[in-house]
């Protein structure tokens, strides 16, 4: 049987939102037991969201948050749980870096859950700065240029 295929898009936040946030809540609150008031916040309005759809259902997300004129800041990086380890994910980061360029920011940035520093190390991050708590999770910022 073939493996059904993705689709990896951009997507406004006033509509996507239903989607986005089916994702996120179900990743970060409801499995990682983040607070929902630290997980919707001021930057989702201005971000450039990105939805993952198998099957015409959202399975993942990401945004990418404009820092500056040459940075900018990926975030939110999510994949439900019973789509892990299929490779989604890192579909999901090479979409975001590819806008990223497209977008002309130079440098993109990440705060990556200490779990996770492998799988961004793999897409060329690289760690800067000591670990940090956010949200009572470990965290390890990143850094790549594109």
């Amino acid at each position: 049987m073939r493996e059904r295929q993705i689709q990896i898009f951009l997507g406004e936040w006033e509509t996507a939102k239903p989607e986005i946030h089916k994702v996120r809540f179900e990743v970060f609150i409801q499995e990682q037991g983040i607070d929902a008031s630290a997980e919707w916040d001021e930057f989702d309005s201005i971000s450039h969201h990105i939805i993952a759809r198998l099957d015409k259902s959202a399975i993942g997300t990401a945004r990418i948050v404009p820092q500056n004129r040459e940075i900018a800041k990926i975030g939110r990086v999510a994949v439900l749980k019973k789509f892990r380890n299929r490779g989604f994910g890192r579909q999901i980061m090479q979409f975001a870096l590819q806008k990223a360029k497209e977008f002309n920011f130079r440098n993109v940035h990440l705060h990556a859950q200490v779990t996770a520093v492998p799988f961004y190390r793999a897409l060329g991050f690289i760690e800067t700065g000591s670990q940090f708590y956010e949200e009572n999770i470990l965290h390890q910022k990143m850094l790549k240029s594109i």
